[in-house]
């Protein structure tokens, strides 16, 4: 994961130096984070949103119960000289787990070891305790209730963006001609996941495995030179079911990657032998895919960032990263071919969405 350029990172390298007593010998940016040199061996330095510190008691629990469990894949944290998990550093919380003398992010064909690792991770925490403690963390049964204000907040994004901006933004426009057909989107996915049973089936798939990544993608995990594998970025953990994980992979390896069947029928197939899921779990993953996520939050970053410029408050940087039709259309492929692509990697044929 991306912490800066390199004219940025070496404060950020002296900070640690500071925390961690280390002395650094060589530093190198990989998207996964910062490859860290030391006298006592390589680190990866990485960063999470200040507000994840709550999840620190979160976070350590797991991993206990990885440990129990003998799952020996997450890169182990290293705590600072203080005996803490990490520190903050401007508007970031900054940690170092373990990492590979020699590594590289994973490629598509790497597909079957991740889905391998990641059925073994969901096996390790299927057994969770879920404690109140960790409710703020939890989310098992509310992708209804979460998608429902998202729609709504996506509708007052629209009417913001109609009022303030009009044909006079590039983006603007793009998100108000196609709100129709991204608002369709969402309540379709809702629909579908009703459809699916979904309180019922989160019951059973807790089960099978209750934690899962925000939103899990190639940047999760680091490869030795040998063909190792680490889980990385612990403090992106969330209590959920395995159904988020395998519709965030496959949605991630398709925005970055582009339509590429094969390698997403050799890590569907993959998973599934090892542990399959039901019908109505990969009606959820086919409703997280279709929920139209990735341009919601674009045009929600760009009208807190716009709001907040108005209002003369400190405001977030512009998103330069426009959307596109081409995305859109990528978007709307993944959801035609995937029924297809499933049923071919497992047997399963899940309900059709007519218009897409």
């Amino acid at each position: 994961m991306y912490l800066g350029g390199f004219d940025l990172m070496e404060p950020l390298i002296e900070k640690v130096k500071q925390f961690y007593g280390l002395t650094i010998h060589d530093w190198d940016i990989y998207r996964q984070g910062t490859w860290l040199m030391t006298e006592s061996g390589p680190y990866l330095l990485q960063s999470a949103p200040l507000s994840y510190r709550r999840k620190r008691k979160l976070v350590q629990e797991i991993y206990r119960v990885l440990k129990t469990k003998h799952f020996l894949h997450v890169a182990r944290i290293k705590q600072t000289i203080k005996g803490q998990e990490g520190f903050v550093y401007g508007n970031h919380l900054y940690y170092i787990t373990e990492s590979f003398f020699h590594c590289r992010p994973p490629k598509m064909n790497d597909n079957s070891q991740i889905a391998f690792h990641l059925n073994e991770f969901h096996y390790a925490t299927a057994t969770f305790p879920t404690k109140w403690l960790y409710r703020p963390f939890r989310q098992i049964a509310r992708w209804p209730e979460l998608w429902d204000r998202s729609l709504d907040r996506m509708a007052q994004n629209r009417d913001f963006l109609a009022d303030q901006f009009g044909e006079e933004d590039v983006d603007a426009m793009f998100f108000i001609l196609h709100y129709t057909f991204l608002n369709q989107l969402g309540e379709t996915a809702i629909r579908y996941l009703q459809d699916a049973d979904y309180h019922q089936v989160c019951e059973e798939a807790a089960i099978k495995g209750m934690i899962t990544y925000r939103r899990l993608n190639q940047d999760h995990f680091l490869v030795g030179h040998e063909g190792d594998m680490m889980f990385v970025h612990p403090f992106e953990w969330v209590i959920d079911v395995r159904a988020r994980d395998i519709a965030q992979y496959v949605k991630n390896q398709v925005y970055e990657l582009g339509w590429h069947p094969m390698g997403l029928q050799q890590f569907i197939a993959s998973y599934h032998q090892l542990a399959p899921l039901s019908r109505e779990e990969w009606m959820m993953v086919y409703s997280m895919l279709m929920m139209p996520v990735k341009f919601m939050k674009r045009i929600e970053w760009k009208c807190r960032s716009m709001q907040n410029k108005m209002s003369g408050d400190e405001y977030f940087p512009e998103n330069t990263d426009h959307i596109t039709e081409e995305e859109l259309y990528l978007h709307e492929k993944m959801l035609h071919y995937f029924p297809d692509l499933l049923e071919e990697a497992t047997g399963i044929d899940i309900p059709r969405v007519s218009w897409l």
